[in-house]
C-alpha cells in the first residue's frame, strides 16, 4: 500500500497535466500513422525502464530543481486550462480572474487524498478520451517517417514523462528509498497509457490545444477542465511551498508577495504558446538532463 501511495499515484497524477501534458503536446505534432512513431515510443519507454533498473536508489532532489520542475508543470497546465476555458466562454481573458482566484486559494500542502483524487480523475478522463472518438481529426495525417529532430523531441518527451512526475517530491518528509520493481511497473503503466493516447487516431484530447470550434462533448469539457483546475491548484500549492523552502529565512517577504507572484505565473501561462513546440522541447531537454544528472551523481 505504501508503494502505491508514494510511487504509483504521484506518477499517474500528471498523466493529462504537467509532465504528461508536455508529452501529449508533442504527440499533437505527429501522425500516429507515421512509420516509426510506434517504434520510437516503445523504445523510449524501454529506455525509461533501463534507467530505473540501473538506478535502484534515488537521491534527494535539490530544492531549486524541484521548483524548476513545478514551475514548468504549473505553466503548461495553466496554459491549457486557460485555452480550454476560453473555448467554453470566449474570449480567453475572461478565464484569467477565476483561475487566479483558484490558485491563490490553494495554500495547504499537497495531501495523499488530493493526489488520489487527481490520479483517479486523470485515469478516468484518459480512458474517456481513448474510447470516445471525435468526428474531426486534430492531428497531422500521413505515413511519412519522423525526421531526426522530430524523433529526438518525441523520445525525450516520453522519457521525461515516464521517469519523472510533478508530485514526485510533493511531501518533503517522504524519504527516497529503493523503488525496484514498483518503479519499473509505474514506467510501464504510465508509458502504456501514453502510448494508447498517442496511437488513438481520432481522440478529442488534441482539440483542446487549439483555439477553434471542435466536436468534444460538453461533459468531457467539464471533466477535463475540472482536472486541469484541480491540478493547477495542487501544483501551485506545491510550488509556493518549495519557494518558501528555498528562500528559508526570507519566507515572510515571499508571503507578502504571494499574490503578485501568482499573478506573474498566470500571466506567463497566458502568454505561453502551446504550439511553440521547439521552446517546449528545449525546456524539456534541460529539465530531463538536470534531473538525470542529480539522480546519477
Amino acid at each position: 500500500m505504501e508503494t502505491v501511495q508514494h510511487i504509483v499515484i504521484p506518477s499517474l497524477c500528471d498523466l493529462l497535466t504537467g509532465f504528461g501534458l508536455s508529452c501529449i503536446l508533442q504527440f499533437s505534432t505527429v501522425s500516429p500513422d507515421a512509420g516509426n512513431f510506434f517504434f520510437i515510443t516503445v523504445c523510449s519507454i524501454l529506455t525509461g525502464l533501463m534507467v530505473q533498473l540501473l538506478t535502484p536508489t534515488r537521491k534527494p532532489c535539490p530544492t531549486w530543481l524541484m521548483l524548476c520542475n513545478s514551475t514548468f508543470s504549473l505553466l503548461i497546465t495553466l496554459s491549457l486550462c486557460l485555452n480550454l476555458l476560453s473555448q467554453l466562454s470566449p474570449p480567453r481573458e475572461f478565464a484569467l480572474i477565476p483561475c487566479y482566484v483558484l490558485i491563490c486559494i490553494a495554500r495547504t500542502p499537497v495531501s495523499q487524498l488530493g493526489l488520489l483524487a487527481q490520479c483517479t480523475l486523470g485515469v478516468l478522463v484518459c480512458f474517456a478520451f481513448a474510447l470516445l472518438p471525435t468526428s474531426r481529426q486534430a492531428r497531422p495525417e500521413g505515413t511519412d517517417s519522423l525526421d531526426l529532430g522530430g524523433a529526438v523531441e518525441l523520445s525525450q518527451s516520453i522519457l521525461f514523462t515516464c521517469l519523472f512526475s510533478t508530485f514526485d517530491t510533493a511531501d518533503k518528509q517522504i524519504l527516497y528509498y529503493n523503488k525496484g520493481m514498483a518503479a519499473m511497473v509505474t514506467v510501464l503503466l504510465k508509458g502504456g497509457l501514453l502510448l494508447m493516447l498517442g496511437m488513438t487516431r481520432d481522440t478529442s484530447l488534441y482539440h483542446f490545444m487549439f483555439e477553434r470550434e471542435n466536436t468534444v462533448s460538453y461533459w468531457l469539457f467539464v471533466a477535463y477542465g475540472s482536472l486541469l483546475v484541480f491540478a493547477s491548484m495542487q501544483t501551485a500549492a506545491q510550488w509556493f511551498g518549495q519557494l518558501k523552502l528555498l528562500l528559508g529565512r526570507n519566507q515572510r517577504t515571499v508571503i507578502r508577495l504571494q499574490h503578485i507572484l501568482y499573478a506573474i505565473l498566470l500571466a506567463a501561462a497566458w502568454a505561453y504558446p502551446l504550439q511553440l513546440h521547439l521552446l517546449r522541447s528545449i525546456i524539456t531537454a534541460l529539465l530531463l538532463s538536470a534531473n538525470l544528472v542529480y539522480r546519477w551523481t
